[in-house]
This record gives structure tokens, sequence and C-alpha cells, in this order.
């Protein structure tokens, strides 16, 4: 037993149609791809200062690790000299 195929219609029958498909389509996919710019552009300026901030919170910390080496070698007369000691 054959199996029939199902009738094709001729190119030139949907062509407009599929025109206008693709003339949407590329609207679409331009919005598409100025949404995305645009959000690259966010996470490049977010990366940006993300590091910054991180940089800073280094420096941060290490000024405050200093302070506090201070203020234990003012609490405990420890100068870090130790030939003073013997």
């Amino acid at each position: 037993m054959e199996r029939s195929l199902p009738p094709t219609s001729p190119p030139y029958a949907r062509r407009g149609s599929t025109r206008r498909s693709i003339a949407e389509l590329k609207g679409e996919l331009r919005k598409a791809s100025q949404q995305v710019t645009e959000l690259q552009g966010k996470l490049d300026a977010l990366a940006a200062v993300t590091a910054s901030l991180y940089l800073e919170d280094i420096e941060l910390k290490k000024k405050q690790n200093t302070r506090q080496q201070g203020r234990l070698t003012a609490l405990t007369g420890d100068t870090g000299d130790t030939d003073s000691h013997r």
C-alpha cells in the first residue's frame, strides 16, 4: 500500500506572507540586538563599579588591620624589638 504525500502548494503561493514574516523577524531581531547591546553596556558598567568597590574594600581592610595592630602594640607595649626583652 502506497502512502500518498500531502499536496504541496507551489513556492510562489506563500511568497508574500513569507516576505512579510521575514521582515517582521528582522525587526524583532533588530530590537533584540539593541536590547542586548544596552544590557551589555549596563553589565560592563556594573562590572567596573564592582571591581572598584572590591579594590576599595581591600584597601580599607588593610588600613583597618594596620590600625588594629597599632592598638595591640599600644596595649601590650610590644614594639616588635625582640632584643629589648633580654
